[in-house]
């Protein structure tokens, strides 16, 4: 029995917000729609997708080495390393590598290891960075947090922080008046001239979800996230691409197995403001993918579910589970949000009942 579980952040917009999913309207009814708890209260929402209720946090860095396979001593303190720019003194975002400037970020990393560093090489602007027999005594501010402001107040404090701070005082040195960055400044494209280390952590002890649900899920999407907690379970990872370059109409469904797909694209697109394109993918989603997938039934049961969470307001899922089975009545739209005569559910919880195997 299939059971595919698409999890696609703010699909859905905030009560009165701008709408994309009209285009479900061309799909059958699905047989239920619940309203979405806000994931504010997850620390790691990812982990939601997989039918993780909130527990203790897992720190970015070790999501990262897990991402990038690397295996590093258990005893090793774990860091993303994102690639920044720093100009007049204030940390800021750069754009990706292009061509051989991605050769200039692995030239830097690889002059940077050490007998307490060891940069390891990712993706763009992402990467890693293991403190052989490091602390987490230590204090580091996301690098989402330091854009904006000065270098000195964004800086790691705590134990180790003289050679944390060394490290990054040291990628200043090696990438600031590299050849790479004077093209860049000469073409108006900010600098990539930052090693900024953050999400400090040791490997954490998440359960194998194999073992756990007696199967494997297919895992597929993109993002260093989400392939380093899949990584972190036991589990396998495919790259679809980011949403608007993925090819839906070529996408795998036919294993047995429970099925995970999820993709930030629509966060992207409404952070700038993209929704007649985020409307566009929408409608290429349920055009190559959900109705396709609906339409193969054949009245054999497969379970669907489409899940629309959001981290600051409601969001809302919508299941099909089989044919000729009665269906709510109850649209899949910004509408029914605060509605509570539809019932609210917490996203792991909607999962895990997707994923329950036949018998369950």
């Amino acid at each position: 029995m299939k059971r595919i579980v698409f999890v696609l952040p703010e699909l859905i917009d905030g009560p009165g917000g701008e709408s994309l999913v009209e285009g479900i309207l061309g799909l059958p009814l699905p047989q239920r729609v619940l309203r979405l708890a806000p994931l504010d209260q997850h620390p790691v929402a990812e982990l939601a997708y997989f039918g993780m209720p909130p527990g203790d946090p897992v720190s970015m860095g070790p999501i990262t080495m897990a991402a990038l396979r690397a295996e590093p001593p258990s005893n090793a303190v774990r860091f993303h390393l994102s690639v920044g720019s720093l100009t007049d003194g204030v940390i800021g975002q750069t754009v990706p590598p292009r061509g051989e400037e991605q050769d200039a970020i692995f030239w830097a990393l690889d002059k940077l290891k050490g007998k307490r560093w060891v940069p390891v090489r990712g993706r763009g602007l992402d990467h890693g960075l293991v403190w052989e027999e490091g602390s987490l005594n230590l204090t580091c501010t996301e690098f989402q947090e330091a854009v904006g402001k000065k270098l000195e107040s964004a800086l790691p404090h705590g134990e180790g922080e003289d050679a944390l701070r060394c490290f990054i005082d040291d990628s200043l040195n090696l990438l600031d008046e590299h050849d790479v960055n004077k093209r860049r400044r000469d073409e108006g494209v900010p600098p990539m001239n930052l090693f900024w280390p953050w999400g400090p952590g040791f490997a954490p002890q998440l359960p194998n979800w194999s073992l756990a649900h007696g199967e494997p899920l297919v895992v597929m999407g993109q993002g260093l996230r989400l392939e380093g907690l899949a990584r972190l379970q036991g589990l396998t990872f495919s790259d679809i691409g980011n949403g608007w370059r993925t090819e839906w109409k070529g996408l795998d469904f036919t294993r047995p197995l429970p099925h995970l797909l999820a993709l930030d694209v629509f966060v992207e697109a409404r952070r700038h403001n993209q929704l007649d394109r985020a409307q566009e993918l929408w409608d290429r989603i349920v055009k190559h993918s959900l109705a396709p997938l609906l339409d193969a039934r054949d009245g054999t049961l497969m379970r669907l579910a489409i899940v629309a969470p959001s981290r600051h307001h409601e969001g809302l899922a919508a299941v099909w589970n089989g044919t000729g089975q009665q269906h709510d009545r109850v649209p899949f739209h910004e509408r029914v949000l605060g509605d509570s005569t539809v019932l609210l559910a917490n996203l792991w919880d909607v999962v895990n009942r997707c994923w329950a195997r036949p018998s369950a």
